[in-house]
């Protein structure tokens, strides 16, 4: 994850027309792919002090958003700016759910149904995935890929090994669970040896992006 934070000083008596200036910006920002805060307020001491905060979930997402950079009606009343990037450490082990409006067991039949991959899980199937004995064959962005998920049960687990090209095998913890009158779908993402801070962020946000296509294409928002 990376971390925006700092302080930026603007001319004496602007900073109202600067904070009331950048409500497009943040609006803006907190609906861009990455976001996950974004925040321009007034110091409660310094009347020229503005304080900034965001969270990205990788540079390329944090740059993507800045290339159209500040408007002139920001940049003329700012003196200067304090701003730094911090990069924080993932942990190991990330646990990445999304709420579903639809019954655990309708969640389940769906999300445990290996040919049903393609449609929601880009991040492991692109294609027709194809049965070989008890296990699947996926077609992966990583390359070919073989599945072999846990039997079917009513506790809505969906664990799942993924043997790469390599040989390596890895363990993905998946389940659905009550959530009030939906459900929360819960995939946990094991970092694997020798992966690094960025290839990590990307794995998460991977996931994260198929939670998201499973959630809308269940409660009916994609033209899937």
């Amino acid at each position: 994850m990376i971390i925006v934070s700092g302080r930026i000083y603007v001319s004496p008596g602007q900073r109202e027309g600067f904070l009331a200036a950048s409500r497009g910006a943040v609006s803006e920002a907190r609906r861009a792919p990455g976001c996950r805060d974004f925040v321009v307020s007034a110091d409660p001491i310094d009347p020229d002090r503005v304080n900034v905060y965001e969270e990205w979930d990788s540079d390329t997402e944090l740059e993507a958003f800045r290339e159209a950079g500040p408007g002139p009606e920001l940049t003329q009343v700012i003196e200067h700016a304090q701003v730094s990037r911090h990069r924080v450490a993932s942990s190991d082990v990330q646990h990445l759910s999304v709420r579903i409006a639809r019954p655990p067991a309708e969640v389940y039949e769906f999300a445990s149904n290996p040919r049903n991959l393609p449609r929601w899980a880009a991040g492991l199937a692109r294609s027709e995935v194809r049965m070989d004995g008890d296990e699947w064959i996926a077609d992966a962005p990583f390359g070919t890929v073989r599945l072999r998920f846990a039997s079917r049960n009513s506790l809505g687990v969906m664990d799942h090994d993924v043997t790469l090209e390599s040989g390596m095998t890895i363990h993905n913890p998946m389940r659905v669970v009550p959530n009030g009158e939906g459900s929360e779908f819960v995939f946990t993402l094991i970092r694997r040896p020798g992966i690094s801070d960025a290839q990590f962020a990307e794995d998460t946000l991977a996931v994260e992006n198929d939670l998201r296509t499973l959630k809308n294409l269940l409660e009916g928002n994609s033209s899937s």
